[in-house]
C-alpha cells in the first residue's frame, strides 16, 4: 500500500503537474486526519462499552444488596412492631388502678419488651468498593449517582435513632436487674416438667415494678424512640430503597416485575412478604400441616377437626392490641389457588386488629379445581366486616369438616 501510493507521488513529480502533486498530498493527508480520527472515535466507543460494563455490574451489585437490606429492614420493623406492642402494654397495665394481669403472661410481655435490641443488619460492600475505587463518578445516571453519594448519610441518620434505642433498651435492662426478677422472665412461674421447680418457684415476680415512676419514664421513652425509629426512619429508608431499585431497573433497562417484597405482596414466588407471617390452626390442635414448598403455600387440612384455618397476619400473631396495616388503596384480593382432587371448598376471610377470634367475620366461600385458577375478591363486597384501613389478618384460607383435605396456593396480593 505504501509503494502504490510512492508510485503515484513519483509519478506526478515526474511529469512536473505540482498542483496535482499538491492537491494529492492534501488529499493523503485528509485521509490520514480521518483515520486517526476513527481510530480514536472507535477506542473512545471501546472505553466508553467498559465504563457502562462496569457501571452495570456494580449496579447490579448494588441492586441486590438493596433488595437484601429491604427484606431485613422489613423483618426488623416487624421485630420492632412486636417489641412496641409489648411495652404498650405494660404501659397501659402500669396507669390501671388494679395490675391482676397473670405473672406468666407479665414475664411474657417483658421478655418480648426487652430480650433484643434492634439494628437492621445492613450491606454495602458493592457500594463501598465502588465509592473507594473512584467509579461513582462513571454512573451515567445523575439521580442514581447523587442519591448514591449521599446514601450513607441515610443510613447515618438511621443509625443515631438506633443508638438512642439501644442506650433507653440498656437503661431498662440496667433497672430490671437491681429492681427485677430475671428469673421470673426467663424460667416463668408453673413448675416446669424438666424437674427445675427450684429454680421457678416462689420468685418475687416483677408486679412491683410496675408501680415504678422511674421504671414508667424509662419504659415509655424507650417505647417513644422505637416508634420514632420504626414509623419515621424505617420508613423513610424503605421509601429510600425501593426507589433507588426502581431507578437502576430503569437504568439498566430491567422490564419492571412484581416482587415478593413490593407492599401490594402478600405471596408470590415461594416467598411470604417480609412484613407478614402466617400460622396454621385446627379445632383439635393438629401441628405443623401448612408449609411452603416449590414456590407454592401448601395446606394438608388433617382429617377428623371441625375446622382449620390458615392466617396470614401483620407481623407475629398475638392477642390484642395487634399491629395492623393500611390497604384501603385497593379495591380486590386476588389468590391463585388449586385442590389436589377438585371440588375441595375453602373460605377466604380477612380481619381487622379488633376482630374478635369467634369466626364472625365475614367470609368469600370458593369450590377449588385441580387445575390453578385465580380469584379476583372485590374487597368493599364480600369483606364489609373488615376495616381495610387497619388490616391485621391480611388473609385467611378457612377450612371445615371431618374430611381431609390438600389445597396450595401460588399467588396472594391486591390490586
Amino acid at each position: 500500500m505504501l509503494r502504490f501510493f510512492r508510485n503515484i507521488r513519483r509519478r506526478l513529480l515526474d511529469s512536473g503537474k505540482v498542483q496535482n502533486y499538491l492537491l494529492y498530498a492534501v488529499g493523503e493527508i485528509l485521509l490520514v486526519m480521518i483515520g486517526i480520527l476513527l481510530a480514536l472515535q472507535v477506542n473512545n466507543w471501546n472505553e466508553k462499552h467498559k465504563i457502562y460494563e462496569k457501571q452495570k455490574g456494580y449496579l447490579l451489585l448494588i441492586k441486590n444488596e438493596m433488595v437484601n437490606n429491604l427484606e431485613a429492614l422489613l423483618r426488623e420493623k416487624q421485630t420492632l412492631m412486636s417489641t412496641i406492642h409489648a411495652q404498650e402494654k405494660i404501659i397501659n397495665l402500669m396507669y390501671k388502678d388494679t395490675n391482676d394481669i397473670p405473672e406468666k403472661e407479665l414475664s411474657a410481655l417483658m421478655g418480648q419488651s426487652f430480650s433484643q435490641d434492634i439494628e437492621f443488619p445492613y450491606e454495602n460492600g458493592a457500594l463501598t468498593e465502588l465509592k473507594s475505587s473512584g467509579s461513582l463518578k462513571d454512573i451515567a445516571n445523575d439521580s442514581i449517582r447523587a442519591m448514591l453519594a449521599s446514601w450513607e448519610g441515610k443510613i447515618d441518620w438511621v443509625r443515631l435513632q438506633e443508638k438512642s434505642l439501644y442506650d433507653y433498651w440498656v437503661k431498662c435492662n440496667d433497672y430490671l436487674e437491681i429492681h427485677g426478677d430475671f428469673g421470673t422472665i426467663v424460667f416463668g412461674t408453673e413448675e416446669s416438667a424438666n424437674g427445675n421447680s427450684d429454680k421457678i418457684l416462689n420468685r418475687p415476680g416483677n408486679k412491683s415494678i410496675l408501680q415504678s415512676r422511674e421504671f414508667g419514664n424509662k419504659l415509655l421513652l424507650y417505647s417513644m424512640t422505637g416508634q420514632g425509629l420504626r414509623n419515621i426512619r424505617y420508613v423513610a429508608l424503605e421509601k429510600d430503597i425501593r426507589k433507588l431499585i426502581k431507578m437502576i431497573d430503569r437504568e439498566l433497562g430491567i422490564k419492571e416485575t412484581i416482587h415478593f417484597y413490593d407492599e401490594n405482596i402478600v405471596f408470590w414466588d415461594g416467598r411470604l412478604n417480609p412484613n407478614l407471617s402466617y400460622r396454621s390452626v385446627t379445632s383439635g390442635g393438629a401441628p405443623n400441616w401448612a408449609s411452603v414448598e416449590s414456590a407454592e403455600l401448601c395446606m394438608s387440612y388433617p382429617a377428623q377437626q371441625e375446622w382449620g384455618i390458615l392466617d396470614i397476619t401483620m407481623g407475629t400473631p398475638s392477642n390484642p392490641p395487634r399491629p395492623s396495616a393500611d390497604f384501603s388503596k385497593y379495591k380486590k384480593l386476588v389468590i391463585e389457588l388449586k385442590g389436589a382432587q377438585g371440588g375441595e371448598r375453602v373460605q377466604i376471610a380477612m380481619k381487622d386488629k379488633d376482630d374478635p377470634d369467634d369466626g364472625s367475620e365475614a367470609k368469600f366461600p370458593i369450590t377449588l379445581t385441580n387445575d390453578w385458577k385465580t380469584y379476583e375478591i372485590d374487597i368493599a363486597n364480600n369483606f364489609a366486616s373488615a376495616d381495610v384501613k387497619n388490616l391485621y389478618v391480611i388473609a385467611s384460607i378457612e377450612f371445615g369438616g371431618a374430611a381431609p383435605q390438600n389445597v396450595c396456593v401460588r399467588k396472594i396480593y391486591f390490586k
